[in-house]
């Protein structure tokens, strides 16, 4: 590798770059000179010689010459607050013996020491660059002294520093929303909104747009430097595409940088280091789209239908409206077509966006026939044209006819009716009203017809003819119809004729089948006959179940003298009897005819067993026990029984065979159980026979057993505690838990307070078998008592002891915590709430039954009743204060119980008071923007008018709207008020809306505030990196970072860049970065570090 080049000197320059936004950018600049790997030395006897800055060539002024600074003033200029400039200053030794330089004194925080650190030794003609770094924090100017101490006191210098803080460029927008209203679709509306630095340093806007396509931002161009206290007009347009409300927002993006630094390095090139900032300013916008003024006729078109000729003129009402969002002019209104006349239009009519007018349009024909026209609408709508057709239709006068023209009822039976329909039409081309219609002759009547009635042209109307012969023998009529038609007088002919009702008869009167086996069936003839006058229609022939009727055929019609006959089968299906009627419907003078039915189904013989099984239990070996057993021939004829046969320790006596049961009938035998040893036994009884089921099995089990043992259950009574003289009773169990049965021959108590009742003795218990029996509890005074009940019987364990124990106690006493309540005063329309306790205070339970509560207002919850309290035991229950109406209020609680004092009272007290008003001031709390992920917080005020206000709780639609500082309930006193902190903490870019509902006694609760608020995009952060090329051949850069100055550092590149700038964009807010850079040549040599550079990100 060659020998670089002879060092350079390089001059600082100071870099003045525009607030780019809200955000501040920190520009720092430092030149460095790298020292490639392998170089040649410095010459240490040869000081490096540094142009000074161009803001500052003072002579430094020290108080040992022989340790001398390059410039006694470093001037860093201006510089944002938030941001940081470092300037560097050469301090030369001019004596003739090193000096070591210990620590450099600074007393503000705004500058401090940065680059190489101290302590350093300086041989004589030796020099060195002290880096210092001003970042102000707040605003003005800012002096201080450099101080160098050394090791020897009297060899010290100094020199001072200075510098001026501005405040970062800030952007406004006034306003923060634009409403455009009401724009028509397809044009479009323009607002002006503006843009302002009111910071203290320039900024850029870098971008300007809308979130929808509906709006749009025009008059800037960027990117657009604001210089501070600058502002820009720009134009906010609505176009609306399609109707309806519409809303977005316009984004203003704009950066912001502070000028840097620099100060002269080790190496071949310079290095620039700048950390930038972006902000976001939101306009909200919305607007409604309205589709333009659009004419529509109501209704569209108008059919006069038919309208009689030379007549008065028929006339319908139209409206005419505008739909659209613009006013509608209308120009001309014209009619056209025979006998069509317009009113209520005339030109030059306005109607505004939904406005309506009303017109008129009558149809007076002179000739019949069809006619035609139209209504032309002309205007400055989107349809400028618009046709209302019209229709209508001449026509002659009415008529009327009827159909049919004549009503013959044919023969009616005597006291009865029949009814006929007839048509009237109106078969003219115009209505027709009908002022009488009559009916005449002897039984007709009219009905379903009203006068007066009118019939449009074609239209009918249907009426009813009724004939209700009182005699024999033919009748006529007419029906006379009076109109205004053609022809006023229509009559419609009648005619029908009167004879007696019919009656029918049966023989034989009742039918007899006799016995009928089941499965099979027979039939027999019945004739029914009509002895009356007239016809007989049978509709109905009912049969009982196991009956049917053949050979009638429904409906049958039998004329007056005439019969019919038919069938009727019986078909059992079961044994035993049947009977029922035949019943014959129609509509005879006997409208029901009865024929009585009988018959018997009859089935083979077939055994059955009672019972099913035998179950013998549980026998002691060597025992036996005998049970009964009935076998019954429920079929119908008699069965022979042959044989019956059971299984080993089982025998059958009491049955003689063979043994005939006959049909109906039941044999009774015995069946004896002897068991020789324990175990189960089982096995069937088998009865062989002729029945139908030829062999009848029955169940047969027992079981051997052991000699019994008695158990009781439970092993003790224990009866608590009983009130003296009342009487407690206990159920206790005995049971055989052994193989054999136990006889019990006495129970006896021990104590007299104890009774035993409900055993009866000597009592019998089977093997597992049990009884029950009582022992009551009867103390006559107080105290515990015990004894026991022996019970003595042939058990292996003969003698059995019950232990017995209770206590005798005092009654039960009831009382409350508080013999009053006062719930003092109450706003009306809420509740005031008291707790009160029952305590039962005596020896006994104490039941509450009664709960009786007096006194408007007041009432309990919480108490269920009846309530049983153990002595000692208390019961908590609510009362309630709720006044509908103003003044005070006296009541009482009635508590009704079986305690010794079963009467006992609570008087109870309040006062209604006038519901207060809750306010929330002011109405509606706007945030502005706010950064996402930060908050902002804005103070509402609670107030309360006509009685104090408990505010119970706070509700948000939404988490990005909370409430701060406060806790519920809140009581606000009348006349007072309380502030609230609403805190709007944006999770998203955007707008935001809320409510915050505040609910309490207030008669107008929930009291509502609504909120807004935007949330604009926090700030990106980047540190760019610049430097000029190296003065040896180089490939490219390293760039390194660290969080501490003077390191350590990590190389932040991942290839080797071979241009002269980097972006480091994985920066964060509120942190400081502390850079160096190398140079690598071709053969992959890097050099040592660079001086750094130090970059400060602000917050956000």
């Amino acid at each position: 590798m060659s020998n670089p080049p002879p060092y350079q000197h390089l001059r600082p320059k100071r870099s003045s770059m525009r607030d780019l936004g809200a955000r501040t950018k920190v520009v720092l600049i430092l030149l460095a000179v790298l020292t490639m790997l392998g170089c040649q030395a410095l010459n240490a006897s040869k000081p490096t010689q540094v142009s000074q800055s161009s803001q500052s060539s003072q002579t430094a002024t020290s108080q040992d010459s022989d340790l001398t600074p390059n410039m006694a003033v470093l001037d860093f200029g201006t510089v944002t607050v938030g941001g940081t400039e470092v300037l560097s200053n050469t301090v030369v030794n001019k004596g003739d013996s090193s000096i070591r330089i210990k620590k450099a004194v600074l007393r503000r925080s705004e500058f401090t020491i940065a680059g190489e650190k101290l302590p350093t030794t300086l041989a004589p003609g030796e020099s060195t660059s002290l880096e210092i770094a001003y970042s102000p924090r707040t605003h003005g100017s800012s002096q201080d002294t450099v101080t160098l101490t050394t090791d020897t006191s009297s060899l010290s210098t100094s020199f001072s520093v200075r510098g001026q803080s501005t405040s970062p460029g800030q952007l406004t927008v006034n306003p923060s929303s634009v409403t455009f209203g009401m724009v028509a679709v397809g044009s479009s509306l323009s607002k002006t909104a503006t843009l302002s630095n009111v910071g203290g340093s320039d900024l850029i806007v870098n971008q300007v747009s809308a979130s929808d396509l509906n709006f749009s931002v025009s008059g800037i161009s960027v990117p657009l430097t604001l210089a501070p206290g600058q502002s820009v007009a720009v134009a906010v347009t609505f176009a609306p595409t399609s109707s309806g409300a519409d809303s977005g927002s316009v984004s203003i993006i704009a950066t912001v940088s502070t000028s840097g630094g620099g100060h002269k390095g080790k190496g071949g090139h310079s290095l620039t280091a700048a950390a930038s900032t972006s902000t976001t300013a939101t306009v909200a916008v919305s607007g409604t789209g309205v589709m333009t003024g659009q004419l529509a006729a109501a209704p569209a078109s108008i059919d006069f239908g038919k309208v009689q000729i030379n007549s008065s003129p028929q006339v319908v009402t139209g409206t005419l409206t505008n739909s659209g969002g613009t006013s509608v002019n209308i120009n001309t209104a014209t009619i056209t077509g025979a006998g069509f006349t317009l009113s209520g239009l005339s030109s030059s009519l306005a109607l505004a966006p939904g406005g309506s007018v009303s017109f008129s349009v009558s149809f007076a024909p002179q000739t019949s026939g069809a006619v035609s026209g139209n209504i032309a609408v002309s205007s400055d709508a989107a349809n400028s044209s618009l046709n209302v057709p019209l229709a209508g239709t001449g026509v002659t006068p009415g008529s009327v006819v009827s159909s049919p023209s004549s009503l013959g009822f044919g023969t009616v039976q005597v006291n009865t009716s029949k009814t006929l329909s007839a048509t009237v039409t109106n078969s003219g081309g115009t209505s027709v009203t009908i002022s009488q219609a009559t009916a005449t002759g002897t039984g007709y009547g009219l009905g379903n017809f009203s006068v007066p009635l009118t019939l449009s042209a074609g239209q009918s109307k249907t009426f009813s003819v009724t004939f209700a012969p009182q005699s024999s023998g033919s009748a006529s009529g007419s029906v006379s119809i009076i109109s205004d038609a053609s022809d006023p007088t229509m009559n419609v002919p009648l005619s029908g004729t009167g004879a007696t009702p019919g009656t029918l008869g049966a023989n034989p009167g009742s039918l007899s089948f006799g016995n009928v086996q089941v499965g099979s069936s027979q039939t027999l003839q019945e004739t029914v006959s009509n002895s009356g006058g007239s016809s007989v229609t049978i509709t109905q022939a009912n049969v009982p179940s196991g009956f049917t009727v053949t050979g009638l055929t429904l409906p049958a019609t039998v004329g007056a003298g005439q019969s019919t006959s038919f069938s009727v089968k019986f078909s059992p299906q079961a044994g035993g009897p049947a009977s029922g009627n035949l019943s014959i419907i129609s509509d005879a003078s006997n409208p029901t005819l009865g024929v009585s039915l009988s018959g018997a189904g009859t089935t083979p013989g077939s055994l059955a067993a009672s019972p099913a099984s035998l179950s013998f239990g549980n026998v002691q070996a060597g025992n036996s026990q005998t049970l009964q057993e009935t076998v019954t021939n429920s079929g119908g004829l008699s069965v022979t029984i042959t044989q019956a046969n059971a299984p080993s320790g089982f025998t059958v006596t009491g049955l003689t065979l063979p043994a005939t049961v006959g049909a109906g009938q039941s044999t009774s035998f015995s069946v004896k159980f002897s068991p020789q040893s324990g175990g189960p036994a089982s096995g069937n009884l088998s009865i062989i026979s002729d029945a139908s089921n030829p062999t009848l099995s029955v169940p047969l089990s027992g079981s051997g057993t052991t000699p019994g043992s008695l158990a009781p259950s439970p092993a003790s009574l224990s009866f608590g505690s009983v009130q003296v003289g009342d009487t407690k009773s206990l159920q206790e169990t005995l049971t055989n838990s052994g193989g054999s049965t136990v006889s019990v021959t006495q129970a006896n108590s021990t104590n007299a307070a104890f009774v035993v009742s409900g055993l009866t003795l000597p009592l019998t218990l089977g093997a597992g078998q049990s009884a029950s029996f009582n022992v009551s509890f009867n103390p006559q005074s107080g105290g515990p008592a015990s004894g026991k009940v022996s019970v003595l019987s042939d058990a292996s364990n003969s003698t059995l002891d019950i232990s017995l124990s209770g206590t005798g106690t005092t009654p039960g006493v009831l009382g409350v915590t508080s013999s009053s309540l006062s719930f003092g005063s109450v706003a009306i329309n809420s509740t005031g709430s008291k707790t009160e306790s029952l305590t039962n205070s005596g020896g006994t339970a104490v039941k509450v039954s009664q709960a009786n509560v007096t006194g408007t207002g007041f009432s309990i919850t919480g108490l269920a009743l009846p309530l049983t309290l153990n002595p000692g035991q208390s019961f908590t229950f609510g009362v309630n204060f709720a006044p509908t109406s103003a003044g005070s209020v006296s009541g009482s609680i009635g508590f009704v119980s079986d305690a010794s004092n079963p009467n006992l009272s609570v008087t109870l007290s309040g006062t209604g008071a006038s519901v207060g008003q809750l306010t929330v001031s002011p109405a509606t709390l706007s945030f502005g923007s706010v950064i996402v992920g930060q908050n902002k917080t804005m103070s509402a005020t609670l107030s309360a008018t006509g009685a104090n206000v408990t505010i119970s709780s706070a509700g948000f639609n939404t988490s990005e709207f909370t409430l701060s500082g406060v806790s519920f309930p809140l009581t606000v006193t009348v006349g007072q008020s309380a502030t609230v902190s609403v805190v709007f903490t944006p999770q998203a870019s955007g707008t935001a809306s809320d409510s915050v509902s505040f609910a309490s006694n207030a008669s107008n609760s929930p009291a509502v505030e609504a909120l807004s608020g935007s949330g604009t995009p926090p700030p990106q952060h980047n540190v760019n990196l610049l430097w000029s090329a190296s003065s040896s051949s180089v490939v490219g850069y390293n760039v390194y970072r660290g969080s501490k100055s003077g390191g350590p550092y990590s190389k932040i590149n991942s290839v080797l860049d071979a241009s002269t700038s980097y972006t480091d964009s994985s920066v964060q807010a509120g942190t400081t970065y502390f850079y160096v850079s190398t140079a690598v040549d071709g053969n992959g040599m890097e050099s040592g570090f660079s001086n750094q550079v130090q970059a400060a990100i602000p917050t956000p």
